[in-house]
């Protein structure tokens, strides 16, 4: 018995489908990019401007080649982890810009950071896929910042690698890094070789593909590496004020990702994505820790489950800026609804305080054991043992 929190009926997806493919066919995605623009022309969609308008057709051609799940190879060989399988994979986040320190001092982050934060995770039994981008580092050039951070993660672990799809020159730096340090000489590059780097890449809510997201995709849609969407829809401000309006909105932003990856790489595997939240109307910030992003999560999750595709949740979030009560509650009760979600793939797994913004180093330390129940926790009851649990229970009298 496997605990299971499913907020969509059957109807309720396919209506939320069908509405999601009205939206590509009759509203049409930005993408920002003319080399973008150009494959879909050729590939028959209508393009206006910067707007391109998806058939259906393109959707269902789309979702025959992406494949349902696949295996990411750490420099270890042991690590080899399965996203798509029965068991959720925790891996590391990127993004963070601060670092709260064990004294209490909030600064920028530094390279120490990375290093320090990327050992902690090698460290860790639960957290399976590592990220030296855990932190951006502030004191590293700008130009040498993501082959930094992409070389953290090779140099202090051997797990499997996040990497960056943030330009194609990130792109690029990643993958070949990433090859490099695992050994991959030949088989890679094609639907059944070698997947050794994954990475994601974020839509712009509403309805928008910028040019760096899809230079990234590009590169690693020509590798055929594998590349998590993952929309933020803050309903009420990026996305429409009803969760059903932000799922139809954070769903057609995603095929529409889905249907470019696969144009460039047939074959290539794409996690399904959604760490969208309700917007504070008094601040206009992300509400983090509000009871309706569980239940966003839950339902992005039957809809990917729904698509044959893995999940990817959101993790630890919470809107606390400080170790207190709130961000206690919130960091600790999201891994589990998350797991029962359906999440396939959990980043953020170690902890995202501050609106994002912020790591807190005496919580990653801790939670980088705290999180090996969350599996378990997905998992549910499953009982075992002898003839005794065969044998049909008579009933009372």
């Amino acid at each position: 018995m496997r605990l299971a929190v499913q907020p969509l009926t059957v109807s309720d997806i396919n209506r939320i489908h069908g509405w999601a493919l009205d939206v590509l066919e009759q509203v049409g995605v930005d993408f920002r990019d003319e080399q973008a623009l150009e494959m879909f022309r050729h590939r028959g969609a209508r393009v206006e401007g910067s707007r391109v308008f998806l058939p259906a057709h393109l959707v269902e051609a789309a979702l025959e080649t992406v494949p349902r799940s696949f295996s990411l190879l750490g420099r270890n060989p042991s690590r080899r982890v399965t996203i798509g399988g029965n068991g959720p994979v925790l891996a590391a986040a990127s993004g963070a810009v601060y670092v709260v320190t064990g004294e209490g001092e909030r600064r920028p982050a530094k390279a120490g950071d990375c290093i320090r934060l990327v050992k902690l995770v090698q460290g860790s039994p639960c957290v399976q896929v590592s990220c030296g981008g855990m932190v951006v580092p502030w004191d590293v050039p700008v130009d040498q910042r993501y082959a930094f951070m992409m070389l953290c993660s090779l140099w202090f672990s051997d797990k499997p690698v996040h990497g960056f799809a943030d330009g194609a020159h990130a792109a690029r730096d990643s993958i070949e890094m990433a090859r490099l340090a695992m050994g991959i000489e030949e088989d890679w590059g094609r639907p059944e070789g070698a997947k050794f780097v994954i990475a994601t890449v974020n839509p712009t809510s509403p309805l928008r593909y910028d040019r760096e997201s899809i230079q990234g995709l590009i590169e690693f849609a020509r590798a055929c590496q594998p590349v998590v969407l993952a929309s933020c829809g803050m309903a009420g401000s990026t996305s429409p004020v009803t969760l059903s309006g932000t799922l139809v909105l954070t769903h057609a932003e995603i095929l529409a990702g889905l249907v470019f990856v696969q144009l460039i790489g047939p074959g290539t595997p794409v996690v399904y994505g959604n760490v969208s939240c309700p917007c504070d109307m008094l601040t206009m910030k992300p509400a983090l820790g509000r009871a309706e992003m569980p239940l966003l999560t839950a339902a992005a999750a039957q809809l990917g489950h729904w698509l044959g595709l893995p999940f990817r949740g959101g993790g630890s979030l919470t809107d606390s800026t400080g170790l207190d009560v709130r961000a206690g509650y919130e960091v600790d009760a999201e891994p589990a609804r998350d797991g029962c979600g359906g999440s396939r793939l959990r980043l953020a797994g170690l902890g995202r305080s501050g609106f994002l913004r912020v790591h807190f180093l005496r919580e990653v330390h801790a939670r980088r054991r705290t999180v090996l129940g969350c599996p378990e926790t997905a998992q549910g009851v499953q009982p075992r043992g002898g003839a005794s649990w065969t044998r049909p229970y008579p009933g009372r009298n």
